[in-house]
């Protein structure tokens, strides 16, 4: 077993190399139309055989696109050969979680809990493989990233009412930008010496960096000096396309203006027309991301 999850990670480590060399945004707009024939036309056979050929062009798919072909496998009726497909997807490193979460009708966590013994013995290796990927920074950047994050938030919430109205507002905007700015220079020493810090470290660990990144967004020098980095960064595949909106929408926020990419959203306040909803699906997909996503996101899905 051993040898093999050895054997499994040198593999898939190689294919992650090869998966750096094109851009993930065309990928994604590539894979799209795999997404709609699937999920909106309901026309697995023919998924399946555009996937095929877009695996054929890339090489390295990412997790996923792995689990929408496991999903058209499971809709066939063909639960084995889906059950290998979600070993692979849980094999890879590359992902943006909002594929698992904001697309309606892609019920893939229904596909995983139908299946028997065996075909979960399947998805467990696949665990296991993907739990060998991490890179040999992680150590060093889980360490980080709990500090970081840890230090940021116990900021936010230490505060009592009492020691808020006793300091005053102004003390209290100024002792949040002091933090901030800490914060901000302890990211970018990570950044520039590990480069973004997302899944080339772990499985999902961009992820982990939302909360703190939407603090960044307020400040514009810093909107300014990053967003050209984290856009080669999501073209890189380092940086999923969905946290990367989500960044922009919190910056537009920030400055009173209106959330174009309707990520980071309040839905009570959102009422926009058909011509509005088709301009957003566009502004997603020129940015790599689906159009089936909701619109607005909803950030717990319960699927």
């Amino acid at each position: 077993m051993k040898r093999f999850l050895l054997t499994s990670a040198l593999f898939f480590i190689f294919f992650q190399l090869v998966g750096q060399s094109y851009d993930h945004v065309l990928y994604k707009q590539e894979f799209d139309q795999v997404y709609a024939t699937a999920i909106d036309s309901l026309n697995y056979n023919k998924a399946l055989e555009k996937w095929d050929q877009l695996r054929e062009k890339y090489q390295y798919v990412h997790t996923e696109e792995h689990m929408l072909r496991a999903y058209c496998y499971y809709k066939l009726g063909k639960k084995n050969k889906a059950a290998h497909c979600v070993k692979e997807a849980w094999c890879h490193r590359t992902c943006d979680p909002a594929y698992f979460e904001q697309i309606t009708d892609f019920h893939w966590l229904k596909m995983v809990e139908s299946f028997n013994r065996k075909q979960n013995r399947l998805v467990e290796e696949g665990y296991k493989v993907g739990n060998t990927l991490a890179s040999k920074d992680y150590d060093s950047l889980n360490f980080l990233i709990d500090r970081l994050v840890n230090i940021d938030q116990e900021y936010r919430y230490a505060l009592s009412e009492e020691e808020k109205q006793r300091l005053g507002k102004d003390s209290l905007i100024k002792l949040a930008v002091n933090r901030d700015s800490l914060d901000i220079v302890e990211f970018l020493r990570i950044y520039n010496k590990y480069g973004y810090p997302g899944e080339k470290a772990s499985f999902l660990f961009s992820m982990r960096w939302l909360t703190f990144l939407l603090h960044t967004a307020d400040y514009e020098w810093f909107y300014t000096k990053m967003y050209p980095l984290f856009e080669k960064d999501v073209r890189d595949g380092s940086m999923p396309a969905s946290l990367f909106l989500f960044w922009i929408d919190r910056h537009s926020a920030s400055k009173e203006q209106r959330a174009e990419y309707a990520v980071y959203q309040n839905p009570n306040h959102f009422n926009p027309t058909p011509e509005e909803l088709e301009e957003i699906k566009q502004k997603r997909f020129e940015m790599g991301m689906s159009k089936l996503f909701r619109i607005p996101f909803v950030l717990s899905s319960g699927d």
